[in-house]
């Protein structure tokens, strides 16, 4: 899951990513722990696509990129393998034939290239875009897997967008920027067209080694461009890796290289020595780090510290609203604590939940319900309706204690009055308690009168002929007013 990196960095990688030391300038590292291993192997698996991003896309990238990493990558017991080294004697080697087949830039598409440089120097000469560079491409491509062109520095192929010929500008799809845009016709060649190429490489002692890189097979060598075989790196077919790119890919970085404030001497001695994809790798997880500060801190201003804040509110409440059934519960006293956990509070929850059903339970029992047996639908039915039982009686002792008349508000036909019109209910009210009593204490004036003098009733008889305006006697015109009691007789006539 590494072929993209590097030897150096694909052995360093490996090594660390299974358990094991590495050293480096000098320097052990490792072993390091799971979650070191992880993040290894995950920026390493996806050094390309995350060097590209930042922010939030880098930081859901990788966690989707952990997600694919296999088990096998973090192995304790994968050991780094040892590369079969060839018998060959090595070199200085020089070019023999190189063939290209569907390579963009020296030939259409399904047309094999071929060129016999027979071990001599060359000088490539030619106008723009003759397909000089594309030719060196080609060959750094299949003995370092990384092509190169003069806009940017060497690196695997990558997908480019193609649009259609007619001068629309509708995306027709994506080719790797190494397959030949058109075929011998002027057809735009297929998302999976195949493209390789082929070098033979001719030792000092007259033997030659072919090396092929295959956009699907990958990469084999042969000794005779009859018989394959699939090999990992170059070392395996005799060839030192470190040393083909020094030769092959540091004249094309050389004039991508800036010593000024944006690069530094560590990249430049890295790419040197092999070493610039751990270097990248290194960087991917520092701005991976900073993000992860940046989400976090984030998270705890937006997300935790209000939650701590409602966490306390409800802390408080439990403190204040608890029965002594629940302080005495498991966990009561550190969920009430400073120093509370998950686990307590989970267990504490747990408690709780246990206490509500066996509280429900007896409620049960003592409205006479009678649970069915267990294992039974009738049973997993009654459990739910259970649990919501409290509830529902809580509920119902509520709305008793409500008045009738908003209770039963339909069904009474009652309309509640208003504030005003019971104002002034209360007022006739007093007026009539008023009247009432000043009549009762009237009468009961009267019916101790009567008991005192046996002519009281006549004189209450004759009151009803008296005008209440007047004083003088209806029959003889005497003036009545000195006579005990007049006055009240007009009172009582009424």
């Amino acid at each position: 899951m590494f072929e993209q990196l590097n030897l150096r960095t694909r052995r360093i990688v490996e090594s660390l990513c299974a358990g094991n030391e590495a050293q480096i300038a000098g320097i052990e590292i490792g072993p390091l722990k799971d979650g070191e291993r992880m993040v290894l192997a995950t920026i390493a698996s996806e050094m390309r696509r995350l060097s590209s991003l930042g922010g939030r896309d880098l930081i859901q990238a990788y966690r989707e990129a952990s997600q694919r990493i296999p088990p096998e990558a973090l192995s304790q017991d994968t050991k780094t393998p040892e590369i079969a080294m060839s018998k060959r004697a090595g070199g200085p080697y020089t070019l023999g034939e190189v063939l290209c087949c569907s390579f963009r830039g020296v030939a259409p598409a399904g047309r094999v290239w071929r060129h016999d440089f027979r071990g001599r120097s060359h000088l490539l000469h030619g106008p723009n875009g003759c397909g000089k560079s594309s030719l060196l491409g080609a060959i750094s491509w299949c003995l370092t897997g990384r092509l190169y062109r003069d806009d940017q520095p060497p690196d695997k192929p990558n997908p480019v967008k193609v649009y259609s010929g007619d001068g629309s500008k509708l995306k027709a799809a994506e080719r790797p920027d190494a397959l030949s845009l058109l075929d011998r016709d002027g057809a735009t060649t297929k998302e999976d067209e195949e493209y390789w190429v082929r070098v033979q490489l001719l030792g000092r002692n007259g033997e030659s080694t072919w090396i092929e890189r295959h956009s699907v097979r990958g990469l084999r060598e042969s000794d005779d461009a009859q018989t394959w075989v699939h090999i990992t790196s170059l070392d395996e077919a005799g060839l030192d890796e470190l040393d083909t790119e020094l030769h092959f890919l540091m004249p094309a970085r050389l004039g991508h290289l800036r010593f000024g404030k944006d690069a530094t001497v560590i990249r430049v001695l890295s790419q040197l020595v092999g070493l610039d994809d751990l270097l990248l790798i290194a960087e991917i997880a520092h701005r991976l780090a900073t993000e992860l500060r940046r989400a976090a801190t984030k998270l705890e201003k937006d997300q935790l510290r209000p939650q701590t804040a409602k966490t306390q509110e409800y802390v408080a409440e439990l403190k204040e609203k608890a029965s002594d059934g629940v302080k005495k519960m498991a966990r009561y006293g550190e969920v009430t604590s400073e120093e509370r956990n998950l686990e307590s509070v989970r267990e504490f929850g747990t408690a709780v939940a246990k206490a509500i059903t066996e509280g429900n339970a007896k409620l049960a029992k003592d409205l006479g319900l009678v649970p069915p047996q267990e294992d039974t639908p009738d049973a997993n039915a009654f459990e739910r309706k259970i649990k919501d039982l409290h509830g529902q009686v809580h509920s119902a002792l509520d709305e008793l204690a409500r008045p009738l008349s908003e209770v039963f508000k339909s069904s009474m036909g009652f309309v509640s009055p208003t504030d005003t019109e019971l104002d002034a209910l209360a007022q006739k009210l007093s007026v009539f308690e008023n009247t009432a009593k000043h009549k009762v204490s009237t009468r009961l004036m009267w019916a101790r009168e009567e008991r005192k003098d046996e002519k009281a009733d006549l004189m209450l008889l004759a009151a009803s002929h008296f005008s209440p305006t007047s004083p003088d006697c209806p029959v003889c015109t005497q003036d009545l007013t000195p006579v005990p009691h007049i006055r009240q007789c007009p009172t009582i006539s009424e």
